[in-house]
Protein backbone atom coordinates (compact mmCIF):
# COMPACT_ATOMS: atom_id res chain seq x y z
CA UNK A 1 0.00 0.00 0.00
CA UNK A 2 1.34 3.42 -0.90
CA UNK A 3 -0.03 5.19 2.16
CA UNK A 4 -1.41 4.30 5.55
CA UNK A 5 -5.01 5.32 4.78
CA UNK A 6 -7.47 3.49 6.97
CA UNK A 7 -11.20 4.02 7.35
CA UNK A 8 -10.90 6.08 10.59
CA UNK A 9 -8.19 8.27 9.04
CA UNK A 10 -10.19 8.85 5.88
CA UNK A 11 -13.23 9.61 8.00
CA UNK A 12 -11.18 12.15 9.96
CA UNK A 13 -10.16 13.83 6.70
CA UNK A 14 -13.76 13.75 5.49
CA UNK A 15 -14.96 15.56 8.60
CA UNK A 16 -12.44 18.36 8.08
CA UNK A 17 -13.18 18.70 4.37
CA UNK A 18 -16.90 18.68 5.08
CA UNK A 19 -16.85 21.62 7.51
CA UNK A 20 -14.28 23.96 5.95
CA UNK A 21 -16.62 25.15 3.15
CA UNK A 22 -19.27 26.06 5.71
CA UNK A 23 -16.86 28.35 7.55
CA UNK A 24 -15.61 29.90 4.33
CA UNK A 25 -19.10 30.49 2.93
CA UNK A 26 -20.38 31.99 6.17
CA UNK A 27 -17.48 34.45 6.29
CA UNK A 28 -17.72 35.22 2.57
CA UNK A 29 -21.46 35.93 2.65
CA UNK A 30 -21.32 38.03 5.82
CA UNK A 31 -18.35 40.11 4.70
CA UNK A 32 -19.86 40.74 1.26
CA UNK A 33 -23.33 41.67 2.54
CA UNK A 34 -22.60 43.45 5.82
CA UNK A 35 -18.85 44.06 5.88
CA UNK A 36 -18.35 42.11 9.10
CA UNK A 37 -19.64 38.95 10.72
CA UNK A 38 -23.31 39.09 11.64
CA UNK A 39 -24.61 37.59 14.90
CA UNK A 40 -26.18 34.77 12.87
CA UNK A 41 -22.83 34.11 11.19
CA UNK A 42 -21.03 34.03 14.53
CA UNK A 43 -23.66 31.64 15.90
CA UNK A 44 -23.27 29.43 12.83
CA UNK A 45 -19.47 29.34 13.15
CA UNK A 46 -19.53 28.71 16.91
CA UNK A 47 -22.06 25.89 16.74
CA UNK A 48 -20.29 24.29 13.78
CA UNK A 49 -16.91 24.64 15.45
CA UNK A 50 -18.06 22.93 18.63
CA UNK A 51 -19.60 20.11 16.58
CA UNK A 52 -16.41 19.81 14.55
CA UNK A 53 -14.28 19.50 17.68
CA UNK A 54 -16.52 16.76 19.12
CA UNK A 55 -16.52 14.75 15.89
CA UNK A 56 -12.77 15.17 15.34
CA UNK A 57 -12.07 14.08 18.91
CA UNK A 58 -14.10 10.89 18.56
CA UNK A 59 -12.48 10.01 15.22
CA UNK A 60 -9.00 10.85 16.53
CA UNK A 61 -9.57 8.47 19.43
CA UNK A 62 -10.45 5.74 16.92
CA UNK A 63 -7.18 6.39 15.06
CA UNK A 64 -5.24 6.29 18.33
CA UNK A 65 -6.94 3.03 19.35
CA UNK A 66 -6.08 1.60 15.95
CA UNK A 67 -2.42 2.58 16.40
CA UNK A 68 -2.33 1.17 19.94
CA UNK A 69 -3.67 -2.16 18.71
CA UNK A 70 -0.86 -2.37 16.16
CA UNK A 71 1.83 -1.65 18.74
CA UNK A 72 0.80 -4.14 21.40
CA UNK A 73 2.06 -7.62 20.64
CA UNK A 74 -0.06 -10.60 21.53
CA UNK A 75 1.85 -12.81 23.94
CA UNK A 76 0.57 -16.18 24.96
CA UNK A 77 2.19 -18.05 27.79
CA UNK A 78 2.21 -21.80 27.85
CA UNK A 79 1.97 -23.39 31.26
Amino acid sequence: MCCNCTVPRLSLLGIVLEDIPQFVLTCYIDYNLIGSLSPAGVLNICSSLSSLVVRLTSRYEEVQDENDDKLQPIIEFAM
